[in-house]
């Protein structure tokens, strides 16, 4: 992200967090195969928004613990990486056969742009402060695209 600086105190947390993560095994299961794809879960948590295109929200809101790590959905290359005033740290993964997965509300991201990640690779971490967090909890969002249709990521992923 050119527009703000990563801040040494971030830049030390992503090397701490990485190095910790190094040889965590990943604890999330795939669930629903589609198109022969098993998806990940991004995160664990209580879905306080369901997905709703009729009325704008292309995704599902996620309650969870503050700083928790987001995962890929499945094997991909970051497309786009970067601060938003309205979304916080958002993370755009394309996919193969057209699939897109949007992570949105981070309040730190741990890949760039043209990164290649596997299914259930470590991200970002939650945690943006946007008025919905405390300071145990927050907010996350996800969504799921095919060929620019979004789609229900509850019919695909067990959250």
């Amino acid at each position: 992200d050119t527009l703000l600086p990563e801040s040494k105190l971030m830049a030390n947390y992503i090397k701490q967090y990485e190095q910790e993560e190094k040889y965590t095994l990943n604890v999330f299961t795939p669930t629903t195969p589609i198109d022969g794809k098993l998806f990940y879960p991004p995160l664990k948590g209580k879905i306080i928004k369901a997905y709703n295109p009729k009325e704008g929200h292309f995704g599902i809101d996620i309650q969870c613990p503050r700083n928790t790590a987001v995962s890929a959905v499945l094997d991909g290359t970051i497309v786009s990486a970067g601060y938003t005033i309205d979304y916080g740290y958002v993370i755009y993964i394309q996919h193969s056969n057209n699939y897109l997965s949007v992570y949105k509300y981070n309040s730190g991201i741990l890949k760039n742009i043209g990164d290649k990640v596997s299914g259930g690779e470590k991200i970002a971490v939650t945690g943006w402060e946007d008025g919905k967090s405390s300071k145990q909890s927050c907010v996350a969002e996800f969504q799921l695209w095919h060929m620019g249709q979004s789609l229900d990521p509850e019919k695909y992923i067990t959250f």
